[in-house]
């Protein structure tokens, strides 16, 4: 889809980066009654990929022990249950935006803009953001086979380890094609989303 991919994914990576630190600023200090409205109009932003929403559901997934926790120690501590609500509606939305960024830039790509001289920093960034989904996933397989705590965290470090060498070639190869392929367009887009969202929040 053409529009999608000159919107969402020709953002140069700093702008990339300032936009979704500028929108998660926004959904922070937005107030309870504009979250609904902020997030009606992210939604339809990204409603130009599609693909987006089934990878946030699979990613709230992950995090459902993290909001069932939140709702039980909300009940059994009597605390406002409308706040802890909230509370998981601003995660939820977090989250959305870090999906977002993850899933409209290769990872080489995001940190495109970082100065030659702080390439040792770039490949830490680029090997941390690879290793995070492979310790999901390998954390996933080995509670399917053991429900043992201390078998379970020797079987994630197995599988973790087990991916080192694929890490670190894609460390040492980047797709470097993808590099500058960034649109003006995409970013006046995204300026224009934000000047909307601070409207909503501060109006």
């Amino acid at each position: 889809m053409i529009l999608a991919k000159d919107i969402l994914f020709k953002q140069h990576p700093l702008f990339k980066w300032l936009f979704c630190l500028t929108l998660s600023i926004f959904i922070l200090i937005s107030d309870p009654i504009k979250l609904p409205l902020l997030f009606v109009v992210v939604l339809l932003y990204l409603l130009l990929y599609l693909q987006i929403y089934k990878f946030w559901l699979n990613s709230l997934m992950r995090i459902l022990p993290l909001i069932i926790a939140i709702l039980i120690f909300s009940l059994l501590s009597r605390n406002d249950f409308y706040n802890d609500l909230l509370l998981i509606a601003r995660i939820a939305f977090l989250l959305l935006i870090s999906v977002f960024l993850i899933k409209t830039s290769s990872i080489s790509e995001l940190f495109a803009f970082l100065p030659e001289k702080m390439n040792a920093f770039k490949e830490f960034l680029t090997a941390t953001l690879l290793f995070i989904p492979i310790f999901f996933e390998s954390f996933t397989q080995a509670k399917k086979q053991s429900n043992n705590l201390s078998k379970i965290i020797t079987i994630c470090l197995e599988l973790t380890h087990s991916q080192i060498e694929n890490i670190r070639q894609q460390i040492e190869n980047p797709d470097d094609n993808i590099k500058m392929q960034y649109s003006w367009s995409a970013d006046v887009m995204g300026t224009v989303l934000l000047i909307i969202i601070g409207y909503i929040c501060f109006y």
